[in-house]
């Protein structure tokens, strides 16, 4: 998605969660799911809002300041130990 790619993924919790819900979820036991997706990302408009969805999600997780919650999760977790 940082690529301005629409990510496709397995619809299990950690990636749908790790992807903000803008990635699209396919059934990981059922192949039709994915070629249905495959099949609806030919459609340019669809592509294009998929795209804009990815990268406004990454946007605040590139950079140096992609790291401050982290970090700041980091020194919570030190000052309780």
């Amino acid at each position: 998605m940082a690529c301005g790619v629409p990510a496709v993924i397995s619809d299990i919790p950690v990636l749908t969660e790790t992807t903000g819900g803008c990635a699209l979820p396919a059934d990981p036991s059922a192949s039709e799911s994915w070629l249905q997706l495959m099949h609806h990302l030919e459609e340019k408009a669809f592509y294009d809002a998929q795209v804009e969805k990815g990268l406004e999600w990454v946007g605040p997780l590139q950079g140096a300041g992609g790291w401050e919650r982290h970090v700041a999760d980091i020194k919570e977790l030190v000052q309780f130990t």
